[in-house]
């Protein structure tokens, strides 16, 4: 059931619209509850703080305190009252409904409770076989698909995301099983879906040949955008301009580098051995052919010995770039974790306070759009924004 965008007072108390497959409830109050067509929870908000909840069935909280954001993700129990919540509004909803297929919908939705949302999230870890590490701030609700399982380097020495997981590619019939096993769980809800985001770590530098037949599945499929991650070490010695300009064709929209930082020494830190004259290609080349890229820098890499060298050596590398409003610079704070090769060298070079991270973001930001206006002569048209882990599950 796909349905069209319709408008509809609920006993003048509560404002009902479908549109783009998602349900959205508002009342008088405020209270607002966007759920997809198979009942699936996506935002919740009631008084100062909103819920989205993921698919692996977690909540993140969201609300500002003294003008400043604060998140953090909700415990088990925690997101069982919210899931009670945001489904006993729903069926408060229903009475007084004329129109047929939203009353159909909100029955259906109102017979679920938060044991459905568990269940569905417990199919979605078979489907997957597993929880999706991460998806770009701007991607939390794509149709995650896996042409590959897990990060080809998964070396990095910051990084826990992929770890303990095999890196492997599906071949052609696997993927097509997957993208089936995941039109089946997504089900109605696949309405609400924008995009598709082609995972894990970078499905970009598999064999063209498998990657042209994917992306044509997942075109016939479901004709939707496609998104990726790629690595900037790789992906520059194994794919051409003319890769590039077929994926483009074949509905790739954007991708997503871990730059981390332009300076030399830090990578060498991080353990990335990029080279940033490819990755500058990579990048040119890739907005030559219509696909956008998203550049992710670290806010912390380098710690206090190399603050001063990764600030500027990083405005520098992304200044000089042909980006525009298409594109986006993300800055993500660096979390340090215990057991990982990082956390001793942090020790080493000084590790940043959470304000001095925040300072560095803020420094980022202001040397980047200085270095592309002097260097273009315009301003740079790109956001640049915060990408904090904590916020990035799917």
């Amino acid at each position: 059931m796909f349905l069209s965008s319709t408008h509809l007072f609920l006993n003048g108390l509560v404002f009902a619209l479908v549109k783009d497959g998602v349900l959205r409830l508002t009342d008088y109050e405020g209270t607002v509850l966007s759920l997809d067509l198979e009942g699936r929870v996506l935002v919740y908000a009631k008084g100062n703080t909103t819920y989205r909840r993921t698919m692996q069935n977690h909540y993140l909280e969201i609300k500002y305190i003294d003008g400043r954001r604060k998140v953090r993700v909700l415990g088990s129990e925690s997101g069982l009252k919210i899931g009670e919540g945001a489904f006993e509004f729903a069926r408060t909803c229903i009475n007084g409904i004329k129109d047929e297929q939203i009353g159909k919908v909100l029955e259906r939705i109102a017979r679920r409770g938060p044991g459905f949302l568990q269940e569905d999230a417990d199919k979605f870890v078979k489907v997957y076989g597993g929880e999706v590490p991460i998806v770009p701030p701007d991607q939390y609700f794509p149709v995650y698909l896996q042409a590959t399982v897990g990060c080809y380097w998964n070396r990095c020495t910051f990084c826990n995301l992929y770890r303990g997981k095999k890196y492997s590619v599906k071949d052609f019939d696997e993927f097509k099983e997957h993208l089936s096993q995941v039109k089946k769980f997504f089900g109605e809800g696949i309405s609400a879906r924008r995009g598709v985001f082609l995972g894990d770590a970078n499905s970009i530098i598999i064999n063209q040949d498998l990657l042209r037949k994917d992306l044509e599945l997942v075109h016939d499929e479901l004709r939707l955008p496609v998104y990726s991650f790629v690595d900037s070490i790789t992906t520059q010695k194994v794919k051409t301009y003319e890769d590039l300009l077929e994926i483009s064709r074949l509905g790739v929209r954007r991708i997503y580098l871990g730059l981390e930082t332009g300076s030399v020494r830090v990578l060498e830190l991080l353990d990335k051995p990029i080279d940033l004259d490819g990755t500058r290609d990579l990048i040119i080349n890739a907005k030559k052919t219509g696909i956008s890229v998203g550049i992710i820098t670290l806010a912390g890499a380098g710690g206090k010995e190399y603050y001063k060298e990764h600030v500027e050596k990083t405005a520098e590398f992304i200044s000089g770039l042909p980006l525009d409003r298409n594109d986006i610079i993300y800055i993500s704070p660096l979390y340090i974790y215990q057991g990982l090769p990082y956390s001793g060298i942090s020790q080493k070079v000084g590790m940043l306070t959470g304000a001095e991270q925040e300072q560095q973001y803020l420094q980022l930001k202001s040397l980047t759009n200085e270095k592309f206006r002097s260097l273009h002569g315009y301003a740079l048209d790109a956001p640049v924004v915060i990408y904090d882990l904590i916020e990035s599950i799917y």
